[in-house]
């Protein structure tokens, strides 16, 4: 029952703590037009702190009466104030937008300690937050494409189809009749986010007495940087035309196409895509899971390791699923690009984590790559034992079901680790080139954990690991094979340069 209130409340206090830190910024002048004004944040800041003030008194009342109760009617009391809270927190992060509700997006489905009933309150920031007005959302269209949207397309809808925490989403039909999507920013969120990023230092909260080896500093201004390139739409539709490219003719893997011409900084419009949402898919019968589920790790790892790019926003809301594992992935404005030396660190953890398996070996891999102070005093079994649940997935050549449980221990692992291996977590850190990485950890996992999907995940990675390009053995695998083989011809000509390293995937 501790974790209820434990849960609730650290959520509550870290936004409360970082939202009055931006309260008390000394604050240009405030804009006058726009969704959110620096006033506008003032406003959030309040809000923040006016519900970490609620949630203290809900819970101390809540503390108060259980002490004259019994056990039933306590039980009874703690899942009311779990309810009140996360509806409390949904209502506020839901209207603030930006990174404040980025983060209950995050803890809506990262750690399956969380009661049900706060997952459930808070899954609704994953896809369906307050929308702008339709006079914004038509002003936002007017001053980047230079007109109404209704002489811009054919056909406009100006009620959203879907709104987040950055930008909503609008259907609309094109002048040579083709249906697209237009996602279009909020104004202002930009420099909400910016705002807020330059004041809140996320991992200092809590890790610091934890993680000691840890480089706060460039950790925090690696996050930065990815996430304020998240409100570039020109970016994120170069971002997504890379990967659609790359996935052209893919037999279940689709990436929507981007229409240049009628996308801007602010605006974003693509391919509109058929399929049904992450809770729609949970209700299908466990083959299906299966197969949406290793289409999302083949994707994820295959543009890790051939591609040399990582979408680093793995969440329910950026997929629609379409059957027989078809998959369309959505939201490319969190992108990592890598170089060939920096794959091959994290290659080299694998190879001698579960390909020829050496812990000293191990060991030197995991600091050269920066997740482990070098020299620290743990021995090479402890930083085995604790690496073994990053690697349980891939470590056996057989079927494993991944469950919620499982998805959670390494979410724990990661912040926190086991009292058994607390000594290796106090000298482990997160290298900022690979801190995205850590949202495979959280995100990937916790969305395969969710439909408790079955897989041999070792023979799917050899598949896409370079140095062994093993044969496909399932079903999806061998669907695959042919367009692979078609792609690495294309490789082969020079396609596919990346936008930020200049390499080639390989």
């Amino acid at each position: 029952m501790k974790k209820i209130l434990v849960a609730a409340a650290l959520f509550c206090a870290i936004i409360a703590v970082a939202k009055i830190a931006i309260l008390l910024k000394k604050r240009r002048e405030s804009k006058t037009e726009g969704l959110i004004s620096n006033s506008g944040r003032l406003s959030r800041g309040a809000a923040s702190a006016a519900l970490a003030t609620r949630v203290a008194s809900r819970t101390a009342t809540t503390k108060i009466r259980q002490l004259v109760s019994d056990s039933e009617e306590s039980e009874r009391l703690e899942n009311e104030l779990a309810m009140k809270t996360s509806e409390d927190v949904v209502k506020t992060l839901g209207n603030m937008k930006g990174a404040m509700m980025k983060l209950g997006q995050l803890a809506s489905f990262v750690d399956d300690g969380l009661p049900d009933s706060v997952k459930e309150m808070l899954a609704q920031l994953q896809q369906d937050a307050p929308p702008m007005s339709s006079e914004l959302s038509a002003k936002v269209i007017r001053d980047e494409l230079g007109g109404e949207p209704e002489k811009i397309f054919k056909e406009w809808n100006p009620n959203p189809i879907a709104a987040a925490s950055i930008g909503q989403v609008h259907k609309a039909l094109t002048r040579d009749g083709q249906i697209v999507a237009v996602k279009v920013q909020y104004p202002g969120v930009a420099e909400t986010i910016l705002a807020d990023l330059a004041n809140i230092d996320l991992a200092g909260f809590a890790t610091p007495l934890i993680w000691k080896g840890l480089d706060l500093k460039a950790l925090t201004e690696e996050l930065r940087t990815r996430l304020m390139e998240e409100v570039d739409y020109s970016l994120e539709a170069s971002n997504q035309t890379m990967f659609s490219d790359f996935y052209e003719d893919h037999p279940f893997i689709h990436v929507p196409k981007v229409f240049p011409k009628l996308s801007s900084n602010k605006v974003l419009t693509t391919e509109f895509v058929e399929g049904d949402r992450f809770e729609v898919l949970e209700t299908w019968d466990q083959e299906q899971k299966d197969l949406a589920a290793e289409s999302i790790y083949r994707f994820a790892f295959r543009s890790l390791y051939r591609l040399h790019a990582f979408n680093g926003d793995p969440h329910p809301g950026n997929y629609l699923f379409r059957g027989d594992g078809k998959v369309a992935f959505l939201d490319f404005g969190l992108v990592k690009f890598f170089n060939a030396e920096e794959l091959e660190l994290l290659l080299n953890i694998i190879r001698f984590s579960v390909i020829t398996p050496d812990s000293a070996k191990q060991r030197n891999a995991v600091e050269k790559a920066g997740f482990l102070v070098p020299g620290a005093p743990v021995s090479d079994d402890d930083v085995a034992q604790f690496m073994e649940v990053f690697m349980a997935l891939v470590a056996q050549d057989e079927d494993m079901q991944l469950t919620p449980e499982y998805a959670s221990s390494v979410a724990r692992r990661v912040l926190f680790g086991r009292a058994s291996h607390a000594s290796v977590v106090t000298y482990a850190n997160i290298p900022p080139t690979f801190a995205l990485l850590q949202r495979i950890n959280l995100g990937l996992l916790a969305i395969l954990g969710r439909l408790q999907a079955t897989a041999n995940w070792r023979a799917i990675s050899e598949e896409i690991w370079p140095e062994i390009s093993a044969e496909p053995k399932s079903k999806l695998g061998k669907l695959e094979n042919e367009w692979w083989q078609d792609t690495k011809k294309r490789i082969a000509q020079g396609e596919f340069i990346h936008l930020g390293t200049n390499t080639p995937a390989s």
